[in-house]
């Protein structure tokens, strides 16, 4: 399962960890996502999507609990549903080892995909800012 050196994205000329992802309705695992870009952010405590992912893959929203959510780059209302994450490599091949179903943040509007704490916090997160690469591993 190791991820090790993972580098950094580039986005508008800024390196940041970010990593493939699936996301697919625990229900049913067949109706999921295209590979999903996101932050690795363990400073956001819930992970974060847009709500029109829910909708992709068959969440519905209508009764879920809402959340009222502030960060630096994401303010409004999440409603929090379970959600299947799959951690994918470079290539999207599904990393073994690295999925968990966790409660989701789904905000109406967002258009960021964090990687927060609750799905991190089950691995070892190491940063190498200055070489530009990051590495999840199991304690």
């Amino acid at each position: 399962m190791p991820i090790h050196d993972y580098h950094f994205t580039v986005v508008d000329r800024i390196s940041r960890p970010k990593l493939w992802i699936r996301v697919s309705n625990p229900k049913d695992r067949n109706k999921r996502t295209q590979p999903i870009l996101a932050k690795v952010d363990p400073g956001t405590d819930v992970s974060l999507f847009p709500s029109d992912v829910a909708d992709e893959i068959g969440i519905d929203l209508t009764d879920a609990k809402e959340a009222n959510v502030t960060g630096v780059m994401t303010k409004g209302n999440a409603r929090l549903s379970r959600a299947r994450i799959e951690a994918l490599d470079v290539d999207h091949s599904l990393i073994t080892g690295a999925t968990q179903t966790i409660d989701v943040g789904f905000i109406e509007g967002g258009l960021l995909f964090l990687l927060g704490a609750d799905f991190l916090k089950s691995f070892v997160l190491t940063i190498d800012y200055p070489n530009e690469v990051f590495s999840l591993t199991r304690p």
